[in-house]
């Protein structure tokens, strides 16, 4: 499901599911997201007297002492984080402006980088052209030639990926910047609301690398939603334009912290 199709999936789950209790985690399904930071396999939930659902370490390795979490414990941790990241009204349309102003300008960069590139890419065509015509009247010699249209060739192959990395950029970047920003703001709700295949997306989309450490859980925030939670605690001087390329392109592990019980 698409981040715009999570969001309208979110407000539709809200109008049906006003009537569940607001801190059950009973539908939630996490088996699989989290690991054991001691030997790496991973967390999985049980039954316990048919009601209550606790995690675990698999201890396939067998180097673990099996020591079982509750699961509303972890609903609690993760939520608080979706509760953090969620920023106000005037926060996004504050946030958004920056944006659109970073967006604007960049949309000229990418222009001028495509008119620069559409050049060159047309005079290469031109030598191209030249260089055969020199064949033919015995101006250059066959090896000469095949060397520079290895040359011209693989230049235009360059030329072309660069105007698509262009294009691609400034297609994409305001607009997954909004719809993230959007998500945020409601992602306790949606949480709530949904059913488990969409909480585990909504958690895989916020979280990664959530490990297990006896009865604690280390929770690794992502990008844009770590400087979303530094924006709220001290909003000057974020670098909102590199958080959201971390978001678009590697979404790497950027913070660590632990709770106890």
């Amino acid at each position: 499901m698409s981040f715009t199709g999570l969001i309208a999936h979110g407000k539709k789950r809200a109008a049906i599911c006003k009537s569940r209790a607001r801190n059950s985690s009973l539908d939630l399904d996490i088996e699989g997201l989290i690991t054991c930071a001691n030997c790496g396999c991973v967390v999985t939930p049980e039954i316990q007297k048919k009601r209550y659902i606790y995690y675990s370490c698999t201890n396939a390795k067998k180097v673990c002492k099996r020591v079982y979490v509750k699961e509303e414990k972890l609903v609690e941790i993760l939520s608080g984080y979706l509760d953090q990241i969620a920023l106000s009204q005037v926060q996004i349309e504050a946030v958004t402006k920056y944006l659109k102003e970073i967006h604007e300008t960049e949309s000229q960069f990418h222009i001028e980088s495509l008119t620069s590139l559409q050049r060159e890419r047309d005079k290469i065509q031109k030598r191209l052209s030249q260089i055969y015509d020199d064949k033919l009247d015995g101006i250059v010699d066959e090896k000469l030639y095949l060397e520079k249209v290895r040359e011209y060739k693989s230049r235009q192959f360059e030329i072309v990926e660069e105007m698509k990395n262009h294009e691609k950029a400034d297609r994409n970047f305001y607009v997954t910047a909004n719809m993230v920003l959007n998500l945020a703001a409601r992602a306790r709700e949606i949480f709530e609301s949904s059913e488990a295949t969409e909480k585990r997306q909504l958690l895989n989309l916020v979280f990664q690398n959530l490990q297990l450490r006896g009865v604690n859980i280390s929770v690794s925030v992502q990008e844009p939603f770590l400087t979303m939670i530094g924006y709220k605690e001290h909003p000057t001087n974020w670098r909102w334009r590199d958080a959201f390329r971390t978001f678009q392109w590697k979404n790497g592990p950027l913070s660590t912290r632990d709770h106890s019980r």
